[in-house]
């Protein structure tokens, strides 16, 4: 036998990838039609369901009980704000009016929640692109009443009336007339 001539065992796995290939793509071919015929109520990513904040469908958590000792009390609303300078989140929020970190006042909608325990949860876990968690690192206690200072904040700025006329035009050099040209 020749080395020129192909071996016999050569020509059997040829034949052989050839018919694996060729069942392959039959059964790609069969696969994608039985997903064509499917209607549109059973089949595909269209029906993933879309829920705010919450994983797989879930429901908002309850509010948390504590909310009701620092929310509007003048006192953690007061030492709130002596902790939020104390622990430099002026730094990124500027007293509220937003730098790094976005704004606090007038804050609607809120990104994550304007309730008391909303605002605590952010403070505590923190958030992605940029809030730190201070879990661990400022008591709870004091996390509540920094909240209570920011909620406040958004009290302070909702409860301003909201202008009813348009503000006079600015100063500046009049338009060109029709006139001049």
């Amino acid at each position: 036998m020749s080395s020129r001539s192909p071996r016999p065992d050569h020509a059997q796995r040829a034949a052989a990838l050839v018919v694996v290939l060729s069942l392959a793509v039959a059964g790609c071919n069969q696969q994608n039609s039985d997903i064509a015929n499917l209607p549109a109520s059973e089949g595909g990513p269209q029906n993933v369901a879309v829920t705010g904040l919450f994983p797989a469908g879930g429901v908002p958590p309850p509010e948390d009980p504590r909310d009701k000792l620092y929310d509007g009390d003048a006192h953690a609303i007061n030492e709130g704000q002596r902790l939020f300078e104390r622990y430099n989140c002026v730094g990124c929020h500027f007293h509220g009016a937003g730098g790094i970190g976005p704004a606090l006042l007038g804050a609607d909608p809120w990104r994550y929640g304007g309730r008391i325990d909303q605002i605590f949860q952010t403070i505590y876990r923190g958030r992605p692109n940029g809030m730190p968690a201070w879990a661990g690192t400022i008591p709870e206690a004091e996390i509540w009443e920094i909240a209570a200072y920011v909620r406040s904040l958004d009290k302070a700025a909702s409860d301003k009336p909201i202008p009813t006329e348009p503000p006079p035009p600015a100063a500046g050099p009049s338009p060109p007339s029709a006139a001049a040209n």
